[in-house]
């Protein structure tokens, strides 16, 4: 039996046996290299953004900047899991990452009933106790949007059913025979998919944040930001799902 002492030895055995995404042979490594540096990206727009242009961030803002940051987390999340074979995982990340991009998307289009729905839970906050660790006033506001839209989407998309099943299948419940059985183990088409929907997704966040601040100060800013990962991103996926159809527009620079 292994004990604390052999810990060096073990985490040596998993780091063998992961993915070299620097490795210009690998056949997924340019999907791989481009979901890191584009999150990254992100990652960077949004620290500028609270440090830079707090003064432009209002509250008609603040509940998507709060779900778009935790896209990036989960981006990054997918990241190191299929790297290192955690299939499951990443596909349950992607399965939050398209939860995210589709309220975060309806926040934006009625930004000022989203406004209030903040305002009224940081109202509820001040006036209560809440444990960090306590889910937040909206929440509930929240869950109730990402069902409705579910619902409503999948049955004008049928894509977006088809990836929603799948995404369960591999992700919360596995119904495939070898998924369970070789996860810790490289499967090629599993991590092809998973980069794949991981860049989708990337585009869908940098949409969104480019929405969230439409008609500010800071519009040009955040958009010429994240024209960077747009184009990235395009160059290699090709094309989005047709659920993506309004934010197709950011995908103009590729012809």
């Amino acid at each position: 039996m292994w004990s604390k002492y052999d810990f060096e030895f073990i985490e040596a055995l998993h780091e063998e046996v992961a993915e070299d995404y620097s490795e210009t042979n690998h056949p997924h490594g340019e999907h791989a290299r481009v979901l890191l540096t584009a999150t990254q990206n992100l990652h960077d727009t949004d620290t500028a953004l609270r440090h830079l242009h707090g003064d432009v961030i209002g509250d008609e803002h603040k509940m998507q900047l709060f779900y778009l940051r935790r896209g990036i987390r989960a981006l990054f999340s997918v990241y190191h899991a299929v790297k290192y074979h955690h299939y499951s995982t990443a596909y349950s990340r992607i399965r939050v990452l398209l939860e995210l991009y589709l309220v975060v998307r309806e926040m934006n289009r009625k930004q000022e009933k989203t406004k209030q729905k903040f305002q009224d839970a940081r109202l509820e906050i001040k006036e209560n106790e809440y444990d960090p660790f306590d889910s937040l006033p909206f929440s509930d506001y929240v869950d109730g949007l990402r069902r409705h839209l579910l619902g409503t989407l999948t049955d004008e998309y049928e894509s977006l059913d088809t990836l929603i099943g799948r995404l369960s299948d591999f992700g919360a419940h596995p119904t495939s025979i070898k998924t369970p059985q070789r996860e810790l183990e490289h499967i090629d088409i599993l991590e092809e998919n998973v980069l794949g929907f991981a860049l989708i997704f990337t585009f869908g966040l940098a949409a969104q944040y480019t929405r969230t601040f439409r008609g500010t100060a800071i519009e040009r800013t955040i958009r010429e930001d994240m024209d960077a990962v747009f184009v990235a991103v395009l160059w290699q996926v090709g094309s989005l799902p047709e659920f993506f159809e309004e934010d197709l527009e950011f995908g103009s620079q590729i012809g």
